[in-house]
C-alpha cells in the first residue's frame, strides 16, 4: 500500500524496499533514512525528539535512549508513551544553559526559535513561549552514545 513516490525522492537511492522497511513490528516513517540507523546498540539520543516517532521507534533496538524535546505540549505527548528504557530531557538543544523565545504555528506542535513568521508547513504564528535551553553535554546522559538523531526546527 505504498503511493508513487514524490517527484524529489524518485531519484533518491535507497536499499529500502518498495513496500517500505519494517524494524520490527513498527514502521519508520522516513523509511528512507533505514540504512544509516544502527540495528542494535547500547545508547540513542533524540534530539527534536517531538511527540516520540523517532524514540519510539529506536527504544526496542537499544538498551537506553535520551529524548530531548523543548516544546511542553509535545513533551505531555511524549511522556504519556515513553518506553521504559527511554528518559526525556524536556528542553531545548543549544551550544548554551539559557532560554530562548519559540514561535508557536497554528498547524501543528511543532515550535521553532528560528523561523519567526512563518514556518514548513506550520502557518501563520500563533504564539511564542520561553523554553529552557542546554548543551547536550551538560545532559545526564549515560554514554558511549552509539546513535543521535536531530532533528531541530532550525535551532
Amino acid at each position: 500500500m505504498h503511493s508513487e513516490r514524490p517527484p524529489w525522492l524518485r531519484t533518491m537511492a535507497t536499499s529500502v524496499p518498495e513496500s517500505r522497511a519494517l524494524r520490527g513490528r513498527r514502521m519508520m516513517l522516513e523509511w528512507w533514512l533505514e540504512s544509516w540507523v544502527p540495528r542494535s546498540g547500547r545508547v540513542f539520543v533524540d534530539v527534536g525528539a517531538n511527540v516520540g516517532t523517532w524514540t519510539h521507534w529506536l527504544a526496542p533496538h537499544f538498551d537506553r535512549g535520551y529524548a530531548v524535546e523543548p516544546d511542553p505540549d509535545a513533551v505531555v505527548a511524549l511522556r504519556a508513551k515513553v518506553p521504559a528504557n527511554v528518559t526525556i530531557h524536556p528542553v531545548g538543544a543549544w551550544s548554551t544553559e539559557t532560554t530562548l523565545t519559540f514561535s508557536r504555528f497554528e498547524q501543528t506542535v511543532h515550535t521553532s526559535a528560528y523561523f519567526g513568521e512563518e514556518g514548513i508547513n506550520t502557518g501563520p504564528r500563533a504564539g511564542l513561549v520561553e523554553l529552557p535551553c542546554r548543551p547536550l553535554d551538560a545532559l545526564a546522559i549515560a554514554g558511549p552514545v552509539d546513535f543521535v538523531k536531530c532533528d531541530t526546527e532550525g535551532a
